[in-house]
């Protein structure tokens, strides 16, 4: 067989496998999860479930995706110097530019109905019949208008509980049609949160009020933390937190320093003070019990919030930041960076766990590792680490290469004669 004959068998070859890797790279992004992840450069893109990078990190915020399989991103982007001389001030100011995208990474330009909705995730808009915001008026899912409404602050209705309006120095309670239905009486208020249940104070005594705003537990205790799922409250008096009833019967005696309310794993956080006067954290049962002993540094709050109904708890020790499981095993072990649930929008109720840049809440003074972006999944297996290999998948690198080698044999082979040449020449 003639040496150009053989260059172009083997440029075929790769030709052929060049096809068949740049299918396998292309097919998650027909059918695959979207996980928004924090690049180090800060910007955002997506990975789907094997952690390879299907969404280029081009965004400076990401959400996760919504029931529509679209997503709602934003670029920044300074203004032309024409805009600069016209109408603004300030030189190094941006515009934040929206766009909704596709699984595909296709984006296509989005304005909000109301401004104000430009910062909410996809999956909200499309599944809340009714939610506030920063004008306190209520909209409906289609961003138009439900009722109008001018209070100064107001928390979000929760199923069919009235939510909570502040007016003239006061909270009261109003219903879906924006009619008041439990007076202007409290000073502070957690809101109710679906049960039936709302935490109440006057003159920083706390209570608790149903529906029509009859008390059923007294203004007796000095905080609450708002009631869960089962019906228990965590309570604060001066000898410490507890536990109480919808009735404010006492269930769990006040003995900690501080209590948060139990989750869907029927775990409470909860602190003492070790022998040194330091406190320290750990979580009970709802009778008490001792589930994970106390012996972390009270972990933020923040934290804490974030992952109140997740598989994994984030503690703080000597060390450093750890993931630990429910039976207080260590999962992760110093992650860098703070840490932050999604949930996969192809399984709900499946979570993932990114890190992300450090809060700006933390001074600039203080010291604070480099961040390095990761992901995990439910059971705290690194997912991606962005790292080259974990960003680009194998398959697209292998297409890239044998396009490379099929191009380069091709080459090369049409530098040899033609094997008729000879006989056409003569």
């Amino acid at each position: 067989m003639k040496a150009r004959q053989r260059f172009r068998i083997a440029s075929g070859v790769f030709l052929l496998a060049t096809i068949a890797c740049a299918t396998i790279a292309l097919w998650p992004v027909k059918s695959g999860v979207r996980i928004p992840v924090h690049g180090k450069k800060g910007t955002m893109g997506y990975i789907d479930s094997e952690g390879s990078m299907v969404i280029d990190p081009d965004w400076r915020t990401a959400s996760a995706f919504g029931s529509d399989d679209r997503a709602l991103v934003s670029m920044a982007q300074r203004p032309s110097q024409f805009g600069r001389w016209f109408g603004r001030r300030q030189l190094d100011v941006t515009i934040d530019v929206h766009y909704r995208i596709d699984r595909f990474g296709y984006a296509t330009p989005y304005t909000p109905t109301h401004p104000a909705l430009r910062h909410l995730p996809a999956e909200l808009t499309a599944e809340l019949n009714l939610i506030h915001r920063a004008d306190f008026s209520w909209l409906l899912k289609d961003g138009t208008a439900a009722f109008a409404g001018n209070w100064r602050k107001a928390l979000d209705f929760i199923a069919d509980d009235p939510a909570a309006v502040y007016e003239n120095g006061r909270w009261g309670f109003i219903d879906k049609r924006g009619k008041t239905v439990i007076p202007f009486l409290w000073d502070e208020t957690l809101g109710f949160n679906g049960n039936g249940l709302a935490c109440v104070a006057i003159n920083r005594k706390w209570g608790v009020i149903d529906t029509t705003g009859r008390l059923v537990v007294p203004l007796y205790f000095q905080s609450l933390a708002g009631y869960d799922n089962e019906g228990m409250c965590a309570a604060q008096l001066t000898s410490g937190w507890g536990f109480i009833d919808r009735h404010g019967k006492i269930l769990i005696p006040f003995r900690y320093k501080k209590a948060e309310t139990f989750d869907r794993f029927d775990m409470a956080k909860v602190a003492i003070a070790d022998n040194q006067g330091e406190i320290r954290c750990g979580w009970i049962s709802r009778r008490g019990e001792t589930l994970i002993p106390p012996i972390y540094d009270d972990a933020a709050p923040l934290w804490a919030t974030n992952f109140s109904d997740h598989e994994l708890l984030p503690v703080m020790n000597s060390t450093g930041a750890q993931l630990i499981d429910r039976s207080g095993r260590i999962v992760v072990a110093n992650p860098h960076g703070d840490l932050q649930p999604v949930e996969d929008p192809m399984a709900p109720g499946k979570f993932w766990i990114r890190t992300a840049p450090y809060r700006s809440s933390v001074p600039p003074s203080v010291w604070r590792p480099p961040f390095e972006p990761a992901c995990y999944d439910g059971t705290g297996k690194l997912i991606w680490n962005d790292g080259i290999l974990a960003s680009t998948s194998i398959p697209t690198i292998s297409a890239i290469a044998s396009g490379l080698i099929a191009l380069s044999l091709f080459i090369v082979g049409r530098r040899f004669p033609h094997p008729n040449a000879a006989s056409i020449q003569g």
